[in-house]
């Protein structure tokens, strides 16, 4: 009653100790029933199942012993009184039946009552790892996803990139996008703009990607494309196409007059390449666009490191 729930374990468990060496039954009986109550209630199902399972065997150790005593207790009387006895031999003998059969049904209520919690249980663990399992995977997913433009994150791009260089046969274009003035953005009309200009430009881009190509952020102003197994030329086409479509972009009714263009740098993967000199090839490409005036395209290949401007 006072919540102290272990306590009561820890003298429930002495007392027991006491009552077995004395084969008190009866005390045996309320001992268990007591421990199977506290168990409940410290949300130990398995104890508790245990304990009620232990209290119904000294029930019935107890019962049995009842019916022993009274059982000759009746022969006694059956040897020593006379026939008209009999018909009270009778009545308490089915008296006697009548208490086990009822100690039996509680019993098996009791039973009955503890498969259904043990149920009740089962179904809460599993719905409790149904909601793990969406959980994780909406974890994973926004592990995986740029919380700003909605599109795949560094980590992302970077892990469907890495098995498609180890793959000798394939060939893949890479684009990095660059927001061009994007700091002066940021610093005349203020950081909610500038996000607004990300998610212009993301959604821009997630209109012109198509599967097998994908599309991700790289951070900051920076967004990357991945075209597998993609000649060079088409790829140079998609960059101009989307620097075309990011100059259509209306931002007149936050950014005035300016317009959005992109630096875009352009790169075909070789056969020794890795994930660092591939983006490294890019971001070159990328700074020479930058550094040639921006809003245009440069290409920059592996073998003889030639650029080439749209």
């Amino acid at each position: 009653k006072l919540r102290r729930l272990p306590e009561s374990i820890a003298m429930l468990e002495d007392a027991l100790k006491v009552f077995v060496l004395a084969e008190s039954s009866h005390e045996l009986r309320e001992t268990y029933a007591t421990m199977a109550a506290v168990y409940a209630e410290m949300g130990n199902w398995r104890a508790a199942y245990e304990h009620l399972a232990q209290t119904k065997q000294t029930s019935e150790r107890l019962l049995q012993n009842q019916l022993d005593q009274r059982f000759a207790t009746l022969k006694v009387e059956f040897d020593t009184v006379a026939k008209e006895k009999e018909n009270t031999l009778l009545l308490r003998e089915n008296e006697a039946n009548q208490k086990a059969l009822e100690h039996e049904r509680r019993a098996r209520a009791l039973q009955r009552a503890v498969i259904a919690l043990t149920a009740v249980l089962a179904l809460m663990l599993a719905s409790l790892a149904v909601h793990q399992w969406h959980t994780t995977r909406r974890m994973r997913r926004l592990a995986m996803t740029d919380e700003l433009t909605g599109v795949p994150n560094r980590r992302a791009v970077l892990r469907r990139l890495e098995p498609l260089l180890l793959e000798t046969k394939a060939r893949c274009v890479l684009l990095i996008i660059d927001i061009d003035h994007f700091k002066q953005i940021n610093d005349r009309y203020g950081h909610p703009e500038g996000d607004e200009a990300l998610k212009l430009v993301a959604a821009c881009l997630r209109r012109e990607v198509v599967e097998p190509a994908f599309l991700g952020r790289l951070g900051g102003e920076e967004f990357v494309i991945v075209m597998p197994e993609a000649e060079l030329a088409r790829g140079r086409a998609l960059a101009e196409h989307i620097r075309l479509q990011v100059m259509k972009i209306d931002t007149r009714r936050w950014l005035a007059e300016r317009q959005l263009t992109v630096s875009i740098g352009a790169t075909l993967s070789g056969a020794n390449d890795t994930m660092s000199t591939l983006l490294q090839r890019a971001d070159a490409a990328l700074y020479e666009a930058k550094r040639t005036g921006r809003n245009c395209v440069i290409v920059r290949l592996a073998q003889d490191r030639s650029t080439e401007a749209s």
